[in-house]
């Protein structure tokens, strides 16, 4: 497994990776290789028993890409005999690497891809042609939502070596909790009993669009009364996507409202399903996502969503008024009206919750995933 980062630094591929090898459990031996900026996380050590390799990727001082290229190139040499398949979460520079090491010693390669404008095809192909050659070799190409199928077809890759395989959930650990526990991390979160939190989980980003959704939380509270914005997600990283500019501007705006005290930030919690069961609504106001996993584990803990509707993403997860709310990105008024609507009508945003919550158990479940991906893998080695 070859990830962005792995846990404890937390990204959508390192989620996914880590829920996806416990849920195979001693059905699949699995090694991580990942990277890191942090040179206080162990090189080599074990998370929930599998064993993890660390590269130190030093993004203000880039001539450490070569030294990464060149431990990661070791790991694998001295594990080759170890691992069957190279599983990539994400397509980057450093994969191509891989990918050619792999051909060398016949070793099978997935690509997940995950994020649409980045390791899709189409951008790929646009953006960086010799990565995409390598990318479109791949013995096969996961598609996690239908924008990245679409995009392949577009591409005109071979339709045999696509499969279509969603991002999954696990349902123990994200599920409505029962009401002592929601108060308890509510107070422990510093948040009022008696006032509607609207959550938000996502670092900051122009494309996470937390700006939209305060405008709208501003205009929504004439119709629902005293609410709460609460943000989980960093606010300033190493991460050249992070923008700290904007919790900023969000904050100064909030004191000149007088609605400091309503805006919760935070930064980093490695339990993030006790966030989520702590909240009373869930809002995504992403111009740009791949296939989300903060709205599968929004729905999977019984909170009503609202989300901006991305072609071929979000509304593959959300029936629209069934199972969450869907609204035009950027439309900062009718994310205002939704969460009025909400908020101000108790039954309807228990039934999205609940049938948010049914809908993940029945297509989302990461039991499943896991056996999907199983076959696949069997699959790959058979054909040998």
């Amino acid at each position: 497994m070859v990830t962005g980062v792995y846990y404890p630094e937390i990204s959508g591929a390192s989620l996914q990776c880590r829920t996806l090898v416990a849920a195979f459990g001693d059905r699949v031996r699995c090694r991580v290789l990942t990277t890191t900026s942090s040179r206080a996380l162990p090189r080599t050590t074990e998370v929930d028993g599998v064993p993890v390799r660390r590269v130190i990727v030093d993004l203000a001082r880039p001539w450490t890409k070569l030294t990464s290229a060149v431990a990661m190139a070791w790991t694998f040499l001295r594990n080759v005999s170890r691992f069957e398949i190279v599983h990539l979460h994400g397509f980057s520079e450093k994969s191509a690497l891989l990918m050619l090491l792999a051909r060398v010693f016949r070793k099978r390669v997935v690509v997940k891809m995950s994020s649409v404008g980045h390791d899709d095809p189409i951008s790929l192909r646009r953006r960086h042609p010799l990565l995409y050659a390598m990318f479109s070799r791949a013995d096969r190409l996961i598609s996690i939502s239908p924008a990245f199928a679409h995009r392949y077809a577009e591409a005109g890759l071979p339709s045999n070596r696509l499969a279509s395989i969603p991002n999954g959930v696990d349902l123990t650990r994200f599920r409505p909790a029962a009401a002592e526990c929601r108060e308890a991390v509510r107070h422990e979160l510093g948040w009022a009993d008696n006032v509607p939190v609207i959550l938000c989980v996502g670092f900051f980003s122009g494309e996470k669009q937390q700006q939209t959704l305060f405008q709208a939380w501003v205009d929504s509270r004439a119709a629902t009364g005293e609410t709460a914005l609460a943000f989980a997600g960093a606010t300033s990283s190493t991460n050249d996507e992070v923008d700290p500019s904007i919790a900023a501007r969000l904050l100064a705006k909030a004191r000149e409202l007088g609605l400091a005290p309503r805006i919760h930030l935070i930064e980093k919690r490695l339990d993030v399903e006790r966030v989520y069961q702590a909240a009373d609504l869930f809002v995504l106001p992403s111009t740009r996502e791949g296939a989300p996993n903060v709205v599968l584990e929004a729905m999977a803990c019984g909170l009503p969503c609202i989300v901006a509707r991305l072609r071929g993403v979000t509304d593959a997860l959300i029936e629209d008024g069934e199972s969450g709310v869907l609204v035009d990105p950027g439309d900062t008024a009718a994310f205002a009206a939704a969460i009025a609507a909400v908020v101000r009508d108790d039954a309807f945003a228990r039934r999205l919750g609940t049938n948010a919550r049914n809908a993940v158990a029945r297509r989302f479940a990461i039991e499943r995933v896991a056996d999907r991906y199983l076959d696949l893998y069997n699959g790959l080695l058979c054909a040998e």
